[in-house]
C-alpha cells in the first residue's frame, strides 16, 4: 500500500464508524427495540448514515483503481450504483437481533477485500492475519514514520488489522494461574493474537527475548488462540530472522507460535 492508499482507507474506516453510530441512532428513532443510544446521537441520522456510506463508497472506488485492483472496482461501483438509493435505510435482522444498514456490511466487506490485496493476495483469516503482520515493514515505510518506541509501531500497524477484523481488540484477558495476560492484539475471528515487542541494540533484544518467553508460557493451553505472533521490530540490521528464530527453537518455542522479525531499515 502507497502512503496515498493508506490515508484513504482510514478515510474509509472513518466513515464506516460513522455509519455505524448513525444506524443505531436511527434505529432508536424508528423504535427498534433493546438499541443502546451512541454518546453523542446525530439531529438527523438517516442522513448523516447516508452521506457516509457514500462517502465511504466513493474512496473505495478510489482505493481500488489507486491500487490496481480492477475486479474488485468493478464489484464496487456495481453494488454502489444499483444499491445508492437505498443508503440511510435500517432494517431489524430478526435472525441476529441486531438493526442493520444497507451498504454498510458490504463496505466493510469491500474493504476487507481490499487491505487483504494489500497484504498480498487473497487468503483466509489466518493467513491474512499473519500477511499484515509480515507487511509491518511496508506498511511504516508508506507512512513515513520513524518509530521510536514499541507503541509507534502497534498503532501503524493497528488500523490496518482494524479494517482487517473489526472484532480486533487490545485488551483481550487470558487468565493463567497466578496472573492476567493481555495480548497487543487479538482477534477471535482470526483465532490469533499477537505480541509486538521493539528492539534498537542487542540489549533490548534480550529483554524481547525474556518476555516473550514469558508470554509462550502464560498462553499456552488456550485453544481460542489458534496462531500466536511474536513481532520483533529492529530500528536497524543488528540480527536478522534466522537468528532470532534459532534462538526460540533452542529454548523450546512452542509450535503454535510464529516468530517475525521486521527491520526498520
Amino acid at each position: 500500500m502507497t502512503k496515498d492508499t493508506v490515508a484513504l482507507v482510514k478515510e474509509v474506516q472513518s466513515a464506516l464508524s460513522v455509519a455505524k453510530d448513525a444506524m443505531l441512532d436511527r434505529a432508536i428513532e424508528i423504535g427498534m427495540p433493546g438499541i443502546k443510544m451512541s454518546n453523542a446521537p446525530y439531529i438527523n441520522p438517516e442522513a448523516v448514515l447516508r452521506e457516509a456510506l457514500q462517502n465511504a463508497f466513493q474512496d473505495l472506488r478510489m482505493i481500488a483503481e489507486m491500487s490496481g485492483q480492477n475486479d474488485c472496482l468493478a464489484q464496487i461501483k456495481s453494488y454502489h450504483v444499483a444499491n445508492s438509493a437505498g443508503f440511510g435505510s435500517v432494517q431489524y435482522d430478526h435472525e441476529a437481533e441486531e438493526p442493520v444498514a444497507a451498504g454498510l456490511s458490504q463496505a466493510q466487506g469491500f474493504l476487507r477485500s481490499l487491505v487483504a490485496a494489500g497484504a498480498g493476495r487473497r487468503v483466509g483469516d489466518l493467513e491474512l492475519f499473519s500477511n499484515i503482520l509480515w507487511s509491518t515493514a511496508k506498511l511504516v515505510l508508506a507512512c513515513n514514520k520513524n518509530p521510536k518506541v514499541e507503541k509507534d509501531v502497534r498503532d501503524t500497524v493497528h488500523f490496518l488489522l482494524k479494517c482487517a477484523y473489526p472484532d480486533l481488540s487490545r485488551r483481550t484477558e487470558i487468565s493463567h494461574p497466578g496472573k492476567i495476560y493481555i495480548p497487543d492484539f487479538a482477534s477471535r475471528k482470526a483465532q490469533s493474537l499477537a505480541e509486538f515487542k521493539f528492539a534498537e541494540n542487542d540489549k533490548d533484544l534480550k529483554v524481547a527475548y525474556d518476555d516473550l518467553e514469558t508470554d509462550a508460557f502464560g498462553y499456552s493451553g488456550y485453544d481460542t488462540w489458534a496462531s500466536k505472533f511474536a513481532l520483533i521490530y529492529l530500528t536497524s540490521a543488528f540480527a536478522n530472522q534466522q537468528e532470532i528464530a534459532a534462538h526460540f527453537e533452542s529454548v523450546g518455542k512452542p509450535d503454535d507460535w510464529t516468530i517475525i522479525v521486521v527491520n526498520g531499515q
